[in-house]
């Protein structure tokens, strides 16, 4: 694309890459939400372990990345 910038080709195969793109990455979130909620019904010790949190506590502290974001003594 570098070389030859007004090549009909290049640009066409942008476009059908960044639409197949787009669309996955709009449905990817929607996918991750369904799968999660199963696991949650299904298996819920596995998504403890995906979440990080390795001990019960209610509330369950705030986890994001494997990192402690908070935790509520109660």
């Amino acid at each position: 694309m570098l070389r030859f910038r007004n090549h009909p080709l290049h640009a066409s195969a942008l476009k059908i890459a960044l639409s197949f793109g787009a669309i996955a990455a709009l449905l990817q979130p929607i996918s991750g939400d369904i799968s999660a909620k199963d696991i949650a019904q299904r298996q819920p010790a596995k998504l403890a372990a995906m979440e990080a949190l390795f001990q019960t506590s209610q509330p369950a502290s705030l986890v994001i990345g494997g990192i402690l974001m908070s935790r509520k003594n109660g």
